[in-house]
């Protein structure tokens, strides 16, 4: 019983950091339409960009 809480469990984490990866990417989606529009610069578009690539890198590598 304690091996299958363990596996539900570690299915809900990688169900989390999935979403979690999902919802990064669509951050980076909405910057480029800021960018894009003008509402923000490349600078400030570049700066949370890799903000946003860095929390999906962690996800990727704590998949591994």
């Amino acid at each position: 019983m304690s091996n299958d809480l363990e596996k539900k469990r570690q299915e809900l984490i990688n169900s989390i950091e999935k979403t979690i990866a999902v919802a990064n990417e669509a951050q980076i989606d909405i910057l480029k339409l800021q960018l894009k529009s003008g509402a923000i610069t490349e600078e400030e578009y570049q700066k949370q960009a890799d903000f946003y690539l860095d929390e999906i890198n962690k996800t990727k590598k704590s998949d591994d």
